[in-house]
């Protein structure tokens, strides 16, 4: 506010007229007013957060400063009338200032550094650089607002992102350590199990051939009475053997599944008639068709394309797919279909039996939840894990497999194959 003598009188009231012997004119209080104002809001200006500097346009130079200067950026803003603004800035974004002042751009941001001359304080700002219409001479407004918080609390949070990449860094280190180590005790278990479990089997086999040769037609003409005790003894050696090929399946599943998440699978693509390869599955199956008394319907499309893809392990998913639906087919016929899409090859396995309830629908090809969905269809023997490992292979090939739930029941679970190597 302006300073006044002990008449009541200030130096700019006596300049434009507001004197004792002049206030008595009408329009002077009004004015005297308005520049009391304008003297409270340039009060108000100079307690903001903000620095605000007024540029001529032509020359660059400042011709007015307002806010906080002295406490943000330690200068002295009767300091800076008459300095170029460029020379409170580093020297790329000067140039850069000095472009804008020359266009006849609106509002223009940018963020960059303060610093007052002669100072080594460098503050970061954001700044704001305005030309306002029809002021001659031409003046740019420019506000510089205080970004230090933000560039620390930018700087911590970078500091912490980059803490938290390096622990993710060496958790995945120890996670691929952990997965090797696995893979490799899947490896040895798998061969020291698989060495009795082939004995075990064989022995059982064995037994039951000589069993049914050469010791039941001796007693069924001499001891009759052992043969109930000789029936259930092939039993529990047919028991033998079906478990025992249950644990091989289980081994090979695991294995599986430990290659397929290492990336150690190996294909070997051939260019596969669909077809024929409907038909290998058809014959895999033949024995768990005949045991269940279930009828399989093959439907191929004519002049259906070959794919390119490791027969083997495609011959795997669909057998896998076959006997899940033959297990569940109560009674019903099983459908295996092969059609061409735009996408590709789409193969699928329909059955008639009691569906998959909705919530597994998504989930169903997840480790283990074979077993959950079946305790809630039927009882079945496997492990879990053979939808997993059929996922993996299509996808593998640059294919998908889902499920549907058609209307009239059962389930239909298919994949495409694309025509083309992907």
């Amino acid at each position: 506010m302006a300073r006044r003598d002990e008449s009541g009188e200030t130096q700019r009231d006596r300049l434009i007229g507001l004197g004792r012997r002049s206030i008595a004119k009408s329009y002077y209080p009004e004015l005297r007013r308005r520049l009391d104002e304008l003297e409270m809001f340039r009060a108000l200006l100079d307690r903001i957060n903000d620095a605000i500097f007024i540029l001529d346009v032509l020359t660059g130079d400042i011709v007015d400063v307002s806010g906080s200067l002295q406490d943000r950026y330690d200068c002295a803003p009767e300091d800076l009338i008459g300095v170029p603004f460029r020379e409170l800035l580093p020297p790329h974004v000067a140039r850069y200032v000095n472009e804008i002042l020359n266009s006849e751009s609106g509002v223009t941001r940018l963020e960059t550094e303060l610093h007052c001359p002669g100072s080594l304080k460098w503050t970061p700002v954001d700044i704001s650089i305005q030309i306002p219409e029809g002021l001659d001479p031409p003046r740019a407004v420019v506000v510089a607002r205080d970004i230090s918080e933000r560039k620390r609390a930018e700087e911590e949070l970078k500091r912490i992102n980059m803490e938290l990449e390096q622990r993710v860094m060496e958790r995945t280190r120890a996670l691929h350590k952990a997965n090797q180590a696995k893979s490799e005790f899947l490896s040895i278990v798998s061969h020291e199990l698989r060495t009795p479990l082939t004995s075990i089997i064989g022995f059982a086999k064995i037994m039951d051939r000589r069993l049914k040769r050469s010791i039941i037609p001796e007693v069924e003409s001499d001891h009759t009475d052992l043969l109930p005790s000789l029936e259930k003894m092939r039993h529990n050696l047919n028991v033998v053997v079906s478990e025992g090929d249950r644990l091989t399946n289980l081994i090979n599943d695991l294995l599986d599944v430990a290659k397929l998440e290492a990336g150690g699978m190996e294909y070997h693509t051939v260019e596969m008639d669909v077809p024929e390869l409907l038909r290998r599955a058809s014959d895999s199956v033949s024995g768990l068709l005949e045991s269940s008394g279930i009828e399989l319907k093959i439907n191929a499309e004519r002049d259906i394309p070959p794919v390119i893809a490791d027969r083997d392990r495609i011959l795997q998913v669909v057998i896998n797919l076959l006997s899940n639906a033959i297990k569940y087919a109560s009674g019903e016929p099983v459908e295996l279909s092969a059609t061409q899409e735009k996408d590709g090859i789409r193969i699928a396995v329909r059955d008639h039996g009691p569906g998959v309830p909705e919530h597994l629908r998504e989930s169903i090809f997840d480790k283990f939840i074979t077993q959950a969905h079946a305790a809630e269809r039927a009882p079945m023997k496997g492990t879990g894990l053979g939808l997993t490992i059929c996922k993996h292979i299509v996808e593998a090939h640059g294919g998908s497999i889902s499920i549907n739930t058609p209307e009239d029941g059962g389930s239909e679970f298919f994949f495409t194959l694309p025509t083309q190597p992907g």
